[in-house]
């Protein structure tokens, strides 16, 4: 009910549109059929509304994809972030798709393998994030983006390669600078003050964020 509170504002306005991350992290095992219901509640609520959407799901584990870089990088190899749903989906996969996540709501061996609940790489995904809502306004061309986060937050650390230009031990360093859709950002080595970071970084793109 207090999320459609701030959300129902949304129904008679033009030019929205909605960005979701939902937590597949093992310590939400005891909610995710609550939050998979709501989410799919939300959706309904955007097609009625013709609000474009995208939904993604995070966890951890490896999805195949190194640093593509020799420099001093952070290293995204540990998560594993997954499109559940696309306002532009043919309408036979959307279907299909929607039909899965509610027979999750009420059976776990319905999880595929990409959705297995592991560890909780929140900043990473919310860092990947920055690029993805950025790539959404360009795409549908909408003016006020909200993002809507369902996790139960504690995230992990996020990774740092060290390169070869000459960082002996960025481990040591108390502040990280780095460009997140299309603006620098210097991120505290505090994984919880990334957190606040991240979110502030994502509301000065111009997107009002919802925090669950």
């Amino acid at each position: 009910d207090q999320l459609f509170k701030q959300m129902s504002h949304l129904a008679d306005a033009k030019n929205h549109g909605m960005v979701m991350l939902i937590d597949y992290s093992g310590s939400m095992w005891r909610v995710i059929s609550d939050v998979i219901k709501q989410t799919l509640t939300l959706l309904m609520f955007c097609k009625r509304t013709g609000i474009p959407f995208e939904v993604y799901g995070f966890t951890s584990g490896s999805n195949g994809c190194g640093n593509f870089t020799n420099m001093t990088s952070f290293d995204f190899s540990d998560l594993k972030l997954f499109k559940m749903f696309d306002s532009t989906m043919p309408k036979r996969v959307y279907d299909e798709a929607f039909r899965m996540c509610f027979w999750q709501t009420l059976d776990n061996r319905a999880f595929s393998s990409a959705e297995y609940m592991n560890g909780t790489p929140l900043n990473s995904a919310l860092m990947v994030m920055h690029e993805i809502i950025k790539k959404f306004k360009a795409k549908h061309n909408v003016q006020k983006t909200t993002f809507v986060a369902l996790t139960d937050g504690d995230s992990a650390g996020v990774g740092i390669k060290t390169g070869v230009d000459g960082i002996p031990d960025v481990t040591g360093h108390r502040h990280y600078v780095t460009e997140l859709g299309g603006r620098k950002l210097e991120l505290d080595r505090w994984t919880l003050k990334q957190t606040s970071q991240l979110l502030d970084s994502i509301r000065e793109m111009g997107v009002k964020t919802v925090n669950y």
